[in-house]
């Protein structure tokens, strides 16, 4: 929720949307006092954002139910015990405060970031399994990465190498073979490929994060 409503805020502060400056000024202030408004777990069929994006309105305005403090409120007894001051709608701030993709950006945005950390988890469980069954970390080295220059499996290789700075695996001699199990060697490929989709997300994420989103665009 309270990434929605920055999602939200960051759109009106971008202009276009034909918001009243009070309409910002009231979802900054229920960000920064901590009033989170209670919405549906799941949207609408074909506008799944509405109806979530509603039940953040009805608090703005001193509807609806909200979490503050540790405390499940009425909307308007929230605000008031924050010092919030309900905002009266002006014209097309209660559009522009619903109709827009707050819910879907603000989550994918805080999924993304998981991700991410996610993938630079992996890297360190192959770093530990190389070690444990001393293998052979030449999958990593930059030369591999050069070979076949995706810009994901050169990170994965880099994460790697990261991983095992300083490992016993890069003395001569060290590694049990050649070639790995296959699960173990192709890790730099299939941990780029997962990078692969986390830049391509992440762009198309930061483009709505910082775009004017406003119903009809």
């Amino acid at each position: 929720v309270r990434a929605a409503i920055l999602v939200r805020l960051n759109g009106i502060a971008r202009g276009g949307s034909g918001a009243s400056m009070a309409a910002a000024d009231v979802l900054a202030a229920m960000l920064n006092a901590g009033v989170h408004p209670v919405v549906p777990h799941t949207g609408s069929v074909g506008a799944g954002d509405l109806g979530q994006m509603a039940g953040i309105a009805m608090v703005a305005i001193g509807r609806g139910t909200a979490e503050f403090d540790g405390e499940r409120l009425p909307g308007a007894e929230a605000l008031r015990r924050a010092r919030i001051e309900p905002l009266a709608l002006g014209p097309r701030d209660g559009l522009a405060l619903i109709s827009a993709n707050g819910i879907s950006i603000g989550h994918a945005a805080l999924v993304i970031a998981r991700v991410e950390r996610s993938a630079a988890m992996a890297d360190v469980a192959l770093g530990l399994s190389l070690e444990a069954t001393a293998g052979n970390p030449s999958i990593a080295l930059p030369v591999i990465g050069a070979a076949k220059p995706y810009p994901g499996q050169i990170d994965a290789g880099e994460g790697i190498r990261a991983a095992l700075s300083g490992s016993y695996l890069f003395e001569a001699g060290v590694a049990h073979s050649v070639q790995d199990a296959l699960s173990f060697r192709v890790t730099p490929q299939v941990h780029g490929a997962v990078r692969e989709m986390i830049t391509f997300a992440r762009r198309s994420i930061e483009i709505e994060l910082n775009s004017i989103s406003d119903n009809p665009l």
